[in-house]
């Protein structure tokens, strides 16, 4: 009863039953893939005072942090975080893709911070839920970038980036994510918002406020949201048996994507 009374007042959390505007655009990723950097580049690209957590939360907002009121007060075209797998009303998608191998290291710290696993869960427990799609609701790594790859790949309103690319020239990668959102695309307009997004000044940004985001606040203050970032962090943690679990699942995708 609680639910469809939130519903009908607007107050509830929408997520994949978000109301979708064809003005609408959409950051779209599996958790842990690098979505929040890419909101951070977007939303330093798009304004002119530099980003911090707080404020990124009204630039480009996410659908399950607020609720459809607020989500439907925000000015258009609005530029929208998401986790979805393919949703066909989403009119432009920015696709951020990641090394289901890192992915799962930097997820498994994630849910260390937030309290999901306890502190004796071991990243091997945790592979053989992740891969098996028991980490959250939106399906598996493969299931989820594969279900928009299938649906959209050729569209012109859908634009893959890889965050192994982001990492090696970002400057490059944002252009293109400036061109599907059609924003400036000027060397200094791109120089700024990259500088200003940086995972130093990110890290700086959440030791200041305590948390990266509101949910996040006064949990695990010693493992961070802002890691490393790094491309290939996997070689150094993850246990064989898992790795091995993943390449022999995912094989076909991972060799499409450069990640075999």
């Amino acid at each position: 009863m609680r639910a469809g009374v939130d519903t009908l007042l607007a107050r509830d959390r929408p997520g994949r039953a978000l109301e979708v505007h064809d003005d609408d655009s959409f950051i779209v990723s599996y958790p842990k893939s690098g979505n929040t950097w890419v909101r951070f580049l977007v939303a330093n690209l798009i304004h002119a005072e530099p980003t911090d957590f707080e404020s990124m939360e009204t630039r480009v907002p996410t659908i399950y942090k607020h609720t459809s009121r607020e989500l439907a007060g925000f000015d258009r075209p609005r530029v929208l975080k998401s986790h979805e797998y393919f949703d066909p009303r989403y009119p432009r998608v920015v696709y951020v893709v990641r090394d289901p191998r890192d992915v799962i290291v930097s997820y498994y710290h994630y849910s260390l911070r937030k309290g999901f696993i306890g502190e004796g869960h071991s990243l091997e427990e945790f592979g053989r839920e992740f891969v098996h799609g028991r980490s959250n609701k939106f399906g598996t790594w493969q299931e989820n970038v594969a279900s928009w790859l299938a649906a959209r790949a050729d569209s012109p309103a859908f634009l893959l980036v890889r965050y192994e690319d982001l990492r090696s020239k970002c400057a490059h990668e944002l252009s293109r994510i400036a061109r599907l959102l059609g924003r400036t695309t000027d060397d200094a307009t791109i120089a700024r918002a990259v500088e200003a997004s940086s995972f130093e000044r990110m890290r700086a940004l959440e030791a200041k406020s305590g948390g990266a985001t509101l949910h996040l606040k006064h949990k695990r203050a010693d493992v961070p949201f802002v890691r490393k970032g790094t491309v290939g962090g996997w070689k150094q943690e993850l246990p064989d048996s898992v790795r091995a679990s993943i390449e022999g699942t995912w094989a076909p995708l991972m060799k499409r994507l450069g990640y075999l």
